[in-house]
């Protein structure tokens, strides 16, 4: 439970997350990674709807959480719930991760007179329908004081679809890396058969589908290869049986929810992304700090990430065969695919470090609570 305290330190800022915690996938990876680092420098606690991963994690960390249910209390119950949580925290701000933690904790945070900012970790409902869209806009007009978006890509889409520019910065993720991951060196590539992999919820999004298709093109050409899917979602019993239709299930695994991926990346000889739409993938991210070669669909946040035939390639959104092609060329050009996943090492620990990510965010939240 949080508990209720005065401020200690008038250089601290006292910063409430509020994120749904129901799921596990990137924007929970980037909410959990800010959140830890954000505990050295700031006071934090973390509201979730859900007794989630996320929630497990928070407790492990020791990082103050209260669960605010959303599977037993109505609308206005969470509002009610929320509005006594806050007035126990008194945070100086409230962040939140999500369409409907902005509408609840914002309404919240309205009556506390507490600023809110908003991180789109993608397009979210804004795209499932006009009543979705009204509320975002909604949220963004009136239970909103500041907007993250983490990408180019993203910000144009929010304002395309009639969200301010007005309060929106544009805050790319960032990946944190271990006092051990910064020495790590590229691993000495064993024997084994070519292996390509990817993570991700199996939903419709990530046209897992299209993956599929082009891991039957490799196949073909090369027998031995062996492709690795890890996450869990809707879609999973619909994608096992694609790939017993397309007569490759014994060289695909899929590993459901794992909370450690990178025992499954540290075995890829490239990691794949054939999304519909992304905004920047942690998993990409982590992929490319471990010297994975990646090759990606060109949506979304991901090319201003990737630049082509540079440290990573870039193919066309639901096109399996390019996407064959790409990875066959890895496959074939161990000396390009090693460039490749040098040139993704230094993009991450540079330009994407999570330590810019973090500045950037500590710069944003001062400027909302000088205001």
């Amino acid at each position: 439970m949080i508990k209720s305290s005065d401020k200690t330190d008038v250089g601290r800022i006292r910063i409430c997350h509020v994120i749904s915690a129901d799921l596990w996938g990137g924007a929970e990876a980037q909410a959990a990674a800010l959140i830890a680092r954000l505990a050295d420098r700031a006071d934090v606690c973390v509201v979730a709807f859900n007794r989630g991963e996320l929630y497990s994690r928070m407790e492990s960390a020791r990082i103050p959480v209260e669960l605010v249910d959303e599977r037993t209390l109505g609308f206005a119950g969470l509002v009610r719930r929320m509005h006594s949580v806050l007035g126990k925290w008194r945070p100086d701000l409230v962040h939140v991760h999500g369409f409907k933690e902005n509408l609840i904790a914002g309404i919240a945070a309205r009556l506390r007179g507490i600023p809110i900012v908003r991180t789109h970790h993608g397009r979210g409902m804004i795209g499932a329908g006009k009543r979705h869209a009204y509320i975002e806009r909604f949220n963004a007009a009136l239970l909103t004081d500041g907007l993250i978006a983490v990408s180019k890509d993203l910000a144009e889409f929010l304002r395309a679809s009639g969200i301010s520019s007005r309060n929106l910065h544009v805050i790319k993720n960032g990946i944190a890396l271990s006092a051990e991951d910064h020495g790590r060196a590229p691993a000495t590539r064993t024997e084994r058969p070519f292996t390509l992999g990817t993570v991700g919820r199996l939903v419709p999004v990530k046209n897992h589908k299209c993956l599929l298709q082009a891991f039957k093109l490799i196949h073909d050409e090369i027998d031995a290869a062996r492709l690795i899917i890890v996450g869990d979602g809707p879609l999973a019993a619909q994608l096992e049986s694609l790939a017993a239709q397309l007569g490759i299930s014994g060289q695909v695994l899929f590993t459901g929810f794992q909370r450690d991926v990178n025992q499954y990346l540290r075995g890829l000889d490239a990691f794949v992304l054939s999304s519909l739409h992304e905004g920047v993938p942690m998993s990409l991210l982590e992929a490319m700090s471990m010297y994975i070669p990646v090759v990606c669909t060109r949506v979304g946040g991901i090319p201003e990430v990737i630049t082509d035939n540079h440290n990573g390639m870039l193919v066309d959104s639901d096109d399996a065969e390019s996407l064959a092609a790409a990875l066959k060329k890895l496959a074939a050009d161990r000396s390009f695919a090693e460039r490749l996943a040098a040139n993704a090492r230094a993009t991450v620990t540079g330009e994407l470090s999570f330590d810019s990510c973090l500045a950037s965010t500590i710069s944003l939240y001062s400027a909302m609570v000088v205001k």
